[in-house]
């Protein structure tokens, strides 16, 4: 891929780095992902909501909460990854907390981040209305479905709906061969 030849060519280009360590999160080869969001951040001060997601699907929620409590989360975002991992917790009443603190302060304007929150914890019914706000899963571009804080949803009828819409069907997701390799 050109993300792949870009990194051999550059191995010191973060953003690189960073585009690979999502594509490979998305694909669900989490280790690999995690490898190299840590190079990334080793590089360059970005995509730490990147790593506490990360952490997040790796089930290791208390590792995700310092992740969205820590420096270099953008404010939009902090609050729903921190309802995240607090759900992922346990600590329920502090989810909901930061939840509403995310729909008060951003809802309006990034309704896609209330959405991921409310599908991760697993609450269909509000995760839908939100996606429906945003525009749809694919409102941050076709792989944005691909992401694994949708998991919850994949059970859902109206999931294939949206997925549908999008043009990515399961057949056209399980015809896609991602497996890079990357330079020794």
């Amino acid at each position: 891929t050109i993300r792949q030849r870009a990194y051999a060519v550059d191995p010191m280009c973060y953003s690189c780095i960073g585009q690979l360590a999502r594509a490979k999160m998305y694909a669900g080869q989490l280790d690999d992902a995690l490898e190299l969001q840590l190079e990334h951040m080793r590089l360059s001060t970005g995509r730490r909501y990147t790593l506490g997601l990360l952490r997040l699907f790796r089930d290791e929620p208390a590792d995700a909460l310092a992740v969205f409590e820590g420096d270099y989360i953008n404010d939009f975002s902090r609050d729903a990854g921190r309802a995240m991992a607090l759900h992922g917790l346990g600590r329920v009443e502090e989810a909901r907390a930061a939840l509403a603190n995310q729909i008060l302060n951003f809802g309006e304007s990034d309704p896609m981040e209330v959405a991921m929150a409310y599908a991760w914890i697993g609450d269909a019914d509000q995760a839908f209305e939100w996606l429906g706000r945003a525009g749809g899963p694919d409102s941050r571009g076709h792989s944005h479905v691909l992401n694994p804080i949708w998991r919850n949803l994949h059970d859902d009828p109206r999931w294939e709906v949206l997925r549908n819409q999008t043009g990515l069907t399961e057949e056209r997701i399980a015809a896609l061969d991602f497996n890079p390799v990357l330079p020794d």
